[in-house]
């Protein structure tokens, strides 16, 4: 799980990302509160929320909760979003303007470019 989540393919290098990492905390565990203490990781709880997906409740947390890039709120230094490959032209402008409007209800100022790492599926 340590290296899992650290290292990437080196075709990849020009996104220079920054990787979160969420797994669910077994609330009483004693074997995973001994072993992050031994680490030195502190774990703050954030809450669950849950929406509806065709009928079922879809859990999920929500990392980013109130940051925006308005300079009366916390903001995230995002510079770029790079929207990674694709089948064609048509589906590659349609995913870079879908993260246009998403960033931009959530007032995020920053650049939507396409990866140029070639579609290989």
């Amino acid at each position: 799980m340590h290296c899992a989540c650290r290292y990437k393919h080196w075709g990849f290098k020009e996104e220079n990302e920054v990787r979160v990492v969420v797994l669910p905390y077994p609330l009483h565990h004693e074997k995973f509160d001994k072993n992050m203490k031994a680490e030195g990781i502190t774990i703050g709880e954030i809450s669950r929320k849950h929406f509806l997906r065709a009928g079922a409740l879809i859990p999920y947390i929500d990392l980013f909760a109130g940051v925006t890039s308005t300079a009366d709120k916390k903001t995230l230094p995002i510079k770029r979003i790079i929207v990674g490959p694709t089948k064609n032209d048509q589906e590659k402008n349609r995913r870079i303007n879908a993260v246009r409007m998403l960033i931009d209800q959530h007032d995020i100022k920053t650049d939507v470019t396409a990866s140029g790492i070639p579609f290989v599926g």
